[in-house]
């Protein structure tokens, strides 16, 4: 006799629709100011500009989906 095994494959949930992300875990990322920090020491290692200049040159460039009250402000 033959045993086949039958797997159960599930797909991945992807995205519906337009709603806007509303999880926790979306919010405790900009919260955190993560992409902030990482694109600000990419800016200082990779350009050569200090800290302050990396910061007001990110948060006067960016173009992204953020919130205007969710990041922090310029100095």
């Amino acid at each position: 006799m033959n045993d086949t095994v039958i797997k159960i494959v599930t797909r991945k949930q992807k995205k519906k629709g337009k709603r806007p992300d509303k999880r926790p875990a979306r919010l405790r990322y900009w919260m955190s100011g993560r992409l902030e920090e990482r694109k600000i020491r990419n800016l200082m290692k990779y350009c050569g500009m200090s800290k302050q200049t990396a910061y007001k040159l990110w948060h006067n460039t960016r173009k992204g989906r953020v919130k205007d009250g969710i990041l922090h402000k310029v100095a």
